[in-house]
């Protein structure tokens, strides 16, 4: 879940999101069941890699 949240907030550096903005995607990733997070995960860092 740790690298999902980084790559997550590496979407909302590249978007300059705001806190708010960065809470609800947060919340977002929280949501996805466990067995679809290795898929976007793999779709973040393929369009937000570090």
């Amino acid at each position: 879940m740790k690298k999902l949240l980084a790559a997550a907030m590496r979407c909302c550096d590249r978007h300059g999101d705001g806190a708010e903005a960065r809470a609800e995607m947060e919340r977002q990733c929280l949501e996805i069941p466990p067995h679809l997070r290795g898929d976007l995960l793999d779709y973040f860092k393929s369009h937000y890699p570090e």
